[in-house]
């Protein structure tokens, strides 16, 4: 069948569903012409009441326009049904769910809904589950509001057992309330009335409640009696708190009593006292409740010394024994004690005094209750110990014992007590073996000390000291004798070693031995010995060189025999090893003074140097360079450091 879908004022091509409230009215809502409209039957709100099972019912439809031609709107005879799936608010249920329809006409379809206890208002509307070929247009939207019912609240008193209640043990009345429909609830305290005179009496709790909805409760009420049958308490504390270790107090004692009372507290109590002096005292306090009961404390065995007792001193020796008022030997210092009521448990400072030159001793008495009393005695100077002295000297001992400088015997005293009043002068020593030096010392009492300096020995002489042999005050280089020897003697200390020489030298020169010899004492005797080195004697060079400032002129290239001779006095040298150095150096021509160049060669070992025995002379062969017009001065050293020079010039 062709279908042709026609829409008046809608947005989509859909079928419209409407559902109608059955409350007491008919409620009919048309349909806009087209094709197939879902409406329903409601036109207010549909009213549930929660949790009773009580059935709201609606209609629903589809309506047929026959806009489009068809005259049976959309669902034809052997289409499939129109089926709604019926949405509903939390807690509502819809019956019939799922909804079928199978035409279009002005007959509602009636839907029943109920509200569970959880109910809650809302809006329930359709969905399609399925539906034949064609547009619906669904406009179903059913209102319900939930209501619940209200039933009376209960109340009642709690807390309350009794009707009679010992003080301090009363009851906390408080209210309950019961109502199936506030929640939450606010519960109310209960209303207390009645009067108490220090906590005695009868109260009266009431309570009440009216519900949200306005429904009130059957008030309700407790009464209850309190009472007091329990006695007060007493207690005392002492001031001071406590007697000392023998049961006595020193001062006044205060008595102070402390009332307490459970119930309905306490009207009277004590009275307090102060008690003087007295032994094994007694005192009773009381205590009164409000209620009649008494309870009583006896404070007893109190033992009160508050006067101090008596002291004396005695000195034993009366008086000072040594010199300037003082005492050479111990003071003993005694204390006599006595008290009449307490009587005395201590009698302290008996003391023997030494050694002090303000000396002084303090006693104390103390009765049993603690009261104590003193004496004294002072200024006493005791001196029972020697002065000190200790000998010393001056300089230090040296290592060897022996001294050899004067030296100062000294002796320092001290007394810490008394002082010194005399000790003995600085001794000085001179040469000698073993002396001693005795010293005293004595103090302002009179007691002496005495210390001993020995064992010094002194030694101020010098050694005797002097060179064995002649050793001669000249020697030629080369030719001087070994260092000779000495003897030293010491009459008093003695050497600490023979005597030593140290010095001379064998280079050319002045020289010196020195004979040195130290006794034990560390006195340092020393002679000394002085001599000459005389430097050999250089003869040449000779012929064909002549000295004395001549130019010899020469052929490059040629050699020239250097010929000379060495003396050591009248001694002619002949060994090699005399001579230790040739050197050619070049020079400035003019006035041939000026070295340019040096050239050394070694003659030691070489084959160039020669002793000539027949000729009875050095000979060395120089090779001269091949450079002419230059100038050369040619040096001989010999070991002695003596030399000899000639000027060449080649040509």
């Amino acid at each position: 069948m062709q279908r042709t879908l026609t829409r008046t004022g809608m947005a989509g091509a859909f079928a419209a569903l409407t559902v109608a409230s059955v409350l007491g009215a008919s409620l009919v809502a048309y349909a806009d012409n087209i094709q197939g409209t879902i409406t329903d039957s409601v036109s207010g709100a549909l009213v549930l009441e929660a949790g009773t099972g009580k059935a709201g019912a609606g209609g629903i439809r589809v309506i047929g326009t026959g806009g489009d031609g068809d005259p049976m709107c959309n669902i034809d005879s052997g289409d499939p049904p129109l089926v709604l799936d019926i949405v509903t608010p939390q807690g509502i249920t819809a019956s019939p769910d799922p909804l079928t329809l199978t035409e279009c006409d002005n007959t509602f379809t009636p839907v029943y809904f109920t509200a569970s206890s959880t109910a809650v208002s809302g809006v329930v509307t359709v969905t399609i589950q399925s539906a034949p070929a064609g547009g619906f247009d669904n406009q179903v939207k059913i209102p319900i509001t939930v209501t619940y019912p209200n039933t009376a609240p209960k109340v009642s008193v709690e807390g309350v057992t009794s009707d009679l209640y010992e003080i301090g043990s009363e009851p906390t009345p408080t209210c309950s309330v019961i109502d199936a429909e506030d929640d939450p609830i606010t519960i109310p305290s209960p209303v207390m009335t009645g009067t108490l005179t220090n906590g005695l009496g009868t109260l009266t709790a009431t309570c009440d409640y009216t519900d949200k909805g306005g429904l009130k409760a059957t008030t309700a009420s407790a009464t209850y009696r309190i009472v007091d049958t329990g006695k007060p308490t007493i207690s005392h504390v002492l001031s001071p708190a406590d007697p000392n270790a023998n049961g006595w107090f020193k001062t006044p004692v205060g008595i102070d009593f402390t009332c307490a009372d459970g119930g309905s507290g306490f009207q009277s109590c004590g009275p307090d006292t102060t008690l003087g002096d007295g032994a094994d005292q007694t005192y009773t306090g009381t205590a009164v409740d409000w209620a009649g009961n008494t309870a009583t404390d006896v404070v007893s065995g109190i033992n009160i010394d508050s006067v101090a007792p008596g002291i004396s001193a005695t000195l034993n020796p009366a008086a000072p024994d040594g010199s300037n008022g003082w005492y050479r030997t111990a003071v003993q210092v005694g204390f006599e004690c006595a008290d009449a009521l307490s009587k005395i448990d201590t009698c302290l400072g008996s003391t023997t005094i030494t050694d002090t030159s303000a000396g002084s001793a303090t006693g104390t008495a103390t009765d049993r209750a603690g009261n104590t009393a003193t004496t004294s005695v002072s200024g006493l100077k005791v001196d029972t110990v020697a002065p000190t002295i200790e000998g010393s000297y001056a300089p230090a001992k040296p290592e060897s014992g022996w001294f050899k400088t004067p030296v100062t015997v000294h002796f320092e005293c001290d007394d810490e007590t008394s002082k010194i009043a005399g000790c003995t002068d600085d001794t000085v020593l001179g040469e000698g073996e073993d002396q001693s030096v005795s010293g005293t010392a004595t103090d302002v009492a009179g007691n002496t000390g005495n210390d001993t300096v020995s064992d010094i020995d002194v030694d101020l002489t010098k050694p005797t000291l002097a060179f064995v042999g002649d050793f001669g005050s000249k020697h030629y280089f080369g030719a001087v004798p070994s260092a000779p020897n000495c003897i030293a003697e010491d009459a008093l200390s003695g050497l600490v070693t023979p005597c030593k020489v140290t010095g001379g030298g064998t280079e050319v020169g002045t020289h010196k031995f020195t004979a040195t010899a130290i006794d034990r004492a560390g006195n340092v005797a020393t002679t000394s010995l002085t001599y000459e080195v005389l430097a050999w004697n250089v003869k040449g060079f000779t012929s064909p060189v002549d000295m004395a400032g001549v130019l010899n002129t020469v052929k490059g290239g040629s050699t020239v025999p250097m010929k000379f001779e060495i003396f050591a006095g009248t001694t002619e040298l002949t060994s090699l090893s005399e001579v230790t150095k040739f050197a050619a150096a070049e020079v400035t021509c003019v006035g041939s003074d000026v070295i340019t160049d040096e050239i050394e060669f070694t003659v030691t070992g070489g084959t160039q140097l020669r002793y000539d025995a027949t000729a009875g002379q050095y000979i060395q062969n120089w090779a001269t360079p091949k450079k002419p017009g230059s100038c050369y001065r040619v040096t001989m050293t010999a070991r002695d450091g003596s030399s000899i020079a000639a000027i060449f010039k080649l040509k």
